[in-house]
């Protein structure tokens, strides 16, 4: 079909053209989480590729966690999965930049607690502050788990 992205020049097979189309479009948010594909109708239209073709590539995406099939509605876009090798390890800021995302933190709460330390500005002890922060990303797409560390910091460097 002309216009369309999917070629039949191209040395990949039309279904992974279509999937590759499809997985970019959930992840770029042209299909929102909780979203329904177009009909299969819509993409034989739009796409220029047979029904056949069409059921490969939502078949692929589903094995791959993008969508789920429902008999009669249509294929549901799912929340995106955070992918990241078992092998590794990173910190939650690594993680965050990695996948294109601005990482941050925001202190919840701050209390007083019994350890005393020094000011390396003065020979003086002064109680340490224990703070709360939690750990968010800019993107809608992160997991919106929970994520709080405890951190001692002296009162002297809050001032």
């Amino acid at each position: 079909m002309e216009g369309s992205p999917i070629t039949k020049a191209s040395e990949a097979p039309l279904y992974y053209q279509l999937y590759s189309v499809l997985k970019e479009r959930i992840i770029d948010g042209v299909y929102a989480v909780g979203s329904i594909l177009p009909s299969e109708s819509d993409m034989i239209q739009e796409f220029g590729v047979s029904r056949i073709t069409i059921r490969r590539a939502l078949a692929d995406l589903e094995n791959d966690g993008y969508i789920e099939k429902r008999k009669g509605k249509g294929s549901l876009v799912l929340r995106m999965r955070l992918e990241r090798p078992l092998t590794v390890f990173n910190s939650f800021s690594g993680d965050t930049l990695s996948r294109g995302d601005r990482p941050s933190s925001i202190i919840l709460a701050l209390s007083a607690s019994s350890p005393a330390c020094t000011s390396p500005r003065s020979s003086t002890s002064s109680r340490a502050t224990r703070s709360s922060p939690s750990f968010a990303c800019a993107s809608s797409t992160a997991a919106s788990l929970p994520c709080t560390n405890h951190i001692s910091v002296p009162t002297w460097a809050l001032k």
